[in-house]
Protein backbone atom coordinates (compact mmCIF):
# COMPACT_ATOMS: atom_id res chain seq x y z
CA UNK A 1 0.00 0.00 0.00
CA UNK A 2 1.34 3.42 -0.67
CA UNK A 3 1.76 6.10 2.06
CA UNK A 4 -0.90 8.39 0.27
CA UNK A 5 -3.82 5.57 0.48
CA UNK A 6 -3.04 5.21 4.10
CA UNK A 7 -3.23 8.40 4.19
CA UNK A 8 -6.99 8.83 2.92
CA UNK A 9 -8.02 6.59 4.52
CA UNK A 10 -6.70 7.93 8.12
CA UNK A 11 -8.63 11.31 6.82
CA UNK A 12 -11.81 9.09 5.96
CA UNK A 13 -11.59 7.28 9.14
CA UNK A 14 -11.55 10.29 11.23
CA UNK A 15 -14.48 11.97 8.94
CA UNK A 16 -16.49 9.39 9.05
CA UNK A 17 -16.06 9.71 13.32
CA UNK A 18 -17.03 13.04 13.02
CA UNK A 19 -19.94 12.23 10.76
CA UNK A 20 -21.59 9.44 13.28
CA UNK A 21 -20.99 11.71 16.31
CA UNK A 22 -22.90 14.90 14.73
CA UNK A 23 -25.49 12.37 13.41
CA UNK A 24 -26.04 11.24 17.05
CA UNK A 25 -26.05 14.79 18.08
CA UNK A 26 -29.05 15.63 15.92
CA UNK A 27 -30.74 12.64 16.80
CA UNK A 28 -30.58 13.51 20.55
CA UNK A 29 -31.19 17.11 19.75
CA UNK A 30 -34.68 16.16 17.66
CA UNK A 31 -35.55 14.36 20.96
CA UNK A 32 -34.84 17.41 23.27
CA UNK A 33 -36.47 19.87 20.68
CA UNK A 34 -39.92 17.59 21.33
CA UNK A 35 -39.69 17.89 25.04
CA UNK A 36 -39.27 21.77 25.05
CA UNK A 37 -42.46 21.64 22.56
CA UNK A 38 -43.95 19.49 25.23
CA UNK A 39 -43.26 21.89 28.34
CA UNK A 40 -43.71 24.95 25.95
CA UNK A 41 -47.33 23.60 25.99
CA UNK A 42 -47.98 23.21 29.00
CA UNK A 43 -46.67 26.54 30.41
CA UNK A 44 -48.52 28.20 27.55
CA UNK A 45 -51.64 26.59 29.13
CA UNK A 46 -50.10 27.89 32.33
CA UNK A 47 -49.54 31.33 30.99
CA UNK A 48 -53.64 31.14 29.20
CA UNK A 49 -54.60 29.85 32.88
CA UNK A 50 -53.03 32.85 34.20
CA UNK A 51 -54.30 35.64 31.98
CA UNK A 52 -58.01 34.41 33.10
CA UNK A 53 -56.84 35.32 36.46
CA UNK A 54 -57.68 31.48 37.16
CA UNK A 55 -55.51 29.37 39.43
CA UNK A 56 -53.93 26.73 37.22
CA UNK A 57 -55.39 23.30 37.59
CA UNK A 58 -53.03 20.24 38.09
CA UNK A 59 -54.16 18.47 35.10
CA UNK A 60 -53.68 21.19 32.62
CA UNK A 61 -50.26 22.31 34.05
CA UNK A 62 -49.10 18.52 34.19
CA UNK A 63 -51.08 17.90 30.17
CA UNK A 64 -52.60 14.52 30.00
CA UNK A 65 -50.54 11.55 30.79
CA UNK A 66 -48.02 10.01 28.37
CA UNK A 67 -48.38 7.16 26.35
CA UNK A 68 -46.42 4.76 26.32
CA UNK A 69 -44.67 4.00 22.67
CA UNK A 70 -45.73 0.49 22.88
CA UNK A 71 -49.00 1.11 23.98
CA UNK A 72 -48.72 -1.93 26.79
CA UNK A 73 -51.42 -0.01 29.06
CA UNK A 74 -54.12 -0.96 26.19
CA UNK A 75 -52.44 -4.30 25.63
CA UNK A 76 -52.82 -4.89 29.52
CA UNK A 77 -56.81 -4.04 29.00
CA UNK A 78 -57.26 -5.82 26.11
CA UNK A 79 -55.73 -9.04 27.68
CA UNK A 80 -57.51 -8.50 31.18
CA UNK A 81 -60.84 -8.21 28.62
CA UNK A 82 -59.68 -11.63 26.68
CA UNK A 83 -59.24 -13.52 30.29
CA UNK A 84 -62.02 -12.13 31.73
CA UNK A 85 -64.05 -13.14 28.55
CA UNK A 86 -62.34 -16.56 28.34
CA UNK A 87 -63.17 -17.14 32.56
CA UNK A 88 -66.89 -16.34 31.46
CA UNK A 89 -67.20 -18.95 29.12
CA UNK A 90 -65.42 -21.37 31.12
CA UNK A 91 -67.99 -20.94 33.86
CA UNK A 92 -70.67 -21.48 31.61
CA UNK A 93 -69.25 -24.96 29.96
CA UNK A 94 -68.79 -25.72 34.10
CA UNK A 95 -72.26 -25.03 34.85
CA UNK A 96 -73.36 -27.10 31.62
CA UNK A 97 -71.59 -29.88 32.44
CA UNK A 98 -73.17 -30.05 36.02
CA UNK A 99 -76.57 -30.16 34.44
CA UNK A 100 -75.43 -32.88 32.39
CA UNK A 101 -73.99 -34.94 35.45
CA UNK A 102 -77.55 -34.29 37.11
CA UNK A 103 -79.47 -35.76 34.38
CA UNK A 104 -77.51 -38.48 34.44
CA UNK A 105 -77.41 -38.91 38.37
CA UNK A 106 -80.98 -38.99 37.90
CA UNK A 107 -81.56 -41.53 35.53
CA UNK A 108 -79.10 -43.70 37.20
CA UNK A 109 -80.96 -43.59 40.45
CA UNK A 110 -83.98 -43.37 38.91
CA UNK A 111 -83.48 -46.37 37.06
CA UNK A 112 -84.48 -45.30 33.73
CA UNK A 113 -80.46 -45.84 32.50
CA UNK A 114 -79.21 -48.57 31.78
CA UNK A 115 -78.05 -50.94 35.53
CA UNK A 116 -74.82 -50.58 36.12
CA UNK A 117 -73.07 -53.78 37.05
CA UNK A 118 -72.84 -54.36 40.77
CA UNK A 119 -75.41 -51.85 41.87
CA UNK A 120 -79.12 -51.67 42.48
CA UNK A 121 -81.57 -48.95 40.62
CA UNK A 122 -82.70 -48.12 44.30
CA UNK A 123 -79.09 -46.63 45.04
CA UNK A 124 -79.90 -42.28 45.87
CA UNK A 125 -76.69 -40.64 45.18
CA UNK A 126 -76.25 -37.00 46.75
CA UNK A 127 -75.20 -34.47 43.89
CA UNK A 128 -73.18 -32.15 46.36
CA UNK A 129 -71.62 -35.96 48.04
CA UNK A 130 -70.82 -36.58 44.11
CA UNK A 131 -69.20 -33.44 43.47
CA UNK A 132 -66.92 -32.79 46.29
CA UNK A 133 -66.18 -36.18 45.57
CA UNK A 134 -64.69 -35.26 42.26
CA UNK A 135 -61.19 -34.57 42.28
CA UNK A 136 -59.90 -30.93 40.97
CA UNK A 137 -57.28 -32.22 38.22
CA UNK A 138 -58.00 -33.93 35.39
CA UNK A 139 -57.38 -37.63 35.43
CA UNK A 140 -54.31 -37.28 33.40
CA UNK A 141 -52.87 -35.06 35.78
CA UNK A 142 -50.23 -36.13 37.43
CA UNK A 143 -49.26 -34.15 40.66
CA UNK A 144 -45.25 -33.12 41.36
CA UNK A 145 -43.90 -35.67 43.91
CA UNK A 146 -42.06 -34.62 47.07
CA UNK A 147 -38.66 -36.12 47.33
CA UNK A 148 -38.53 -38.97 49.69
CA UNK A 149 -36.59 -38.75 53.24
CA UNK A 150 -33.96 -41.08 51.78
CA UNK A 151 -33.70 -38.71 48.53
CA UNK A 152 -32.50 -35.98 51.04
CA UNK A 153 -30.57 -38.02 53.68
CA UNK A 154 -28.22 -38.84 50.89
CA UNK A 155 -24.37 -38.64 51.97
CA UNK A 156 -21.50 -38.91 49.52
CA UNK A 157 -17.65 -40.49 50.50
CA UNK A 158 -15.65 -37.53 51.06
CA UNK A 159 -12.67 -39.45 50.30
CA UNK A 160 -11.62 -41.12 47.04
CA UNK A 161 -9.71 -44.62 47.52
CA UNK A 162 -5.87 -43.83 46.38
CA UNK A 163 -5.32 -44.38 42.65
CA UNK A 164 -2.74 -47.15 42.13
CA UNK A 165 1.05 -45.39 41.69
CA UNK A 166 1.90 -48.55 39.39
CA UNK A 167 -0.75 -47.95 36.54
CA UNK A 168 2.13 -46.54 33.93
CA UNK A 169 4.31 -49.75 34.59
CA UNK A 170 1.36 -51.88 34.16
CA UNK A 171 -0.25 -49.80 31.11
CA UNK A 172 3.65 -50.50 29.57
CA UNK A 173 3.10 -54.19 30.02
CA UNK A 174 -0.21 -54.17 28.60
CA UNK A 175 1.32 -52.65 25.66
CA UNK A 176 3.61 -55.01 25.31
Amino acid sequence: MSIDFMMWRDEYETLRRKYDGARGQMERGAEKLRQMVRMADQLSMQARALQQDKKPNCKIAQGSPPQHPYWTRRKAQIIDEQTNDLVQAVRQHVEGLKDQLTKILELLTNGRGKTVAGTSSQVEVDLNQVLEDMSAYPSSFTPQRLPSPRMVDRTYPTSFLASNSNTTTQQAAHVE
